[in-house]
């Protein structure tokens, strides 16, 4: 376990349904989330929060603590990555009271996703409703993603460390970040104890994380409703986002 850190963070708004929290996926940072997403949900309400997670964008890098040992992780040693998803909540936790948000909308793409429900674990009463995109309920990581598709990124973030390159979307933080996920202990029997309603979106062509996993998911949340976009993948552009928007608006008036 470590200690939170100080994450980079930025508001926009104050609306009258309260807040909603964009949570970035793995190597990414707030920025991959389209400016309009801001306006679209001030209109529907929401005052927006977007958060750098650790290891990422404008927050703090923990190159200090080294990279998970890969095998041992692999064989089963949840002790053998720097951190898991649970501190990378604990994090968000702490933005939300320096933000002074008692309650919100957590809106999660991918690992953030998995980041949002760890929210919800050990601060339920934090997550008014959750939007989880292209994002799974369990750390196996073996049963869920295409290996044809990870390895290549394996590859490429290991270059990116031969070149020096420990910044680049495929470097140690995203190396970090994947070892959180599966050193994390399964976690799908506690949000299912405590999710609040559940808007779920995945991509039916998703290469990374199977489409199989939201099902999977929306199967175990009572309150969960599943939309699967046609021919989208993993990849959530602005484009991508308008034919995800039309669901999140239905389901963010509902959030109370």
């Amino acid at each position: 376990m470590s200690a939170p850190l100080e994450l980079w963070w930025e508001r926009t708004g104050h609306g009258e349904r309260g807040d909603a929290v964009l949570l970035h996926g793995l190597a990414g940072s707030s920025d991959d989330f389209p400016a309009e997403l801001d306006a679209r949900l001030g209109r529907l309400g929401f005052g927006t929060v977007r958060i750098d997670l650790r290891d990422s964008g404008r927050s703090p890098r923990l190159d200090a603590d080294g990279l998970p040992r890969v095998f041992e992780l692999l064989a089963g040693d949840r002790d053998a990555a720097p951190y898991r998803l649970v501190d990378m909540a604990r994090d968000v936790v702490q933005v939300l009271e320096r933000a002074s948000v008692s309650r919100a909308l957590l809106v999660g793409v991918s690992l953030g996703g998995m980041v949002a429900q760890h929210v919800t674990v050990i601060a339920p009463e934090r997550a008014a409703g959750l939007c989880l995109v292209s994002s799974a309920s369990q750390p196996d990581l073996a049963s869920l993603v295409d290996p044809t598709v990870l390895a290549p990124l394996l590859r490429a973030g290991l270059a990116a460390l031969d070149a020096g390159d420990g910044d680049s979307r495929g470097g140690a933080g995203a190396l970090r970040q994947l070892g959180a996920v599966v050193a994390s202990d399964p976690w799908r029997e506690a949000i299912a104890q405590c999710a609040p309603a559940t808007l779920i979106v995945h991509g039916a062509a998703d290469p990374l994380i199977g489409v199989r996993a939201a099902f999977d998911t929306w199967a175990e949340l009572e309150r969960a409703r599943l939309v699967v976009i046609a021919e989208r993948g993993h990849e959530w552009t602005t484009s991508a986002w308008d034919l995800v928007w039309p669901h999140l608006a239905r389901f963010g008036r509902s959030v109370r």
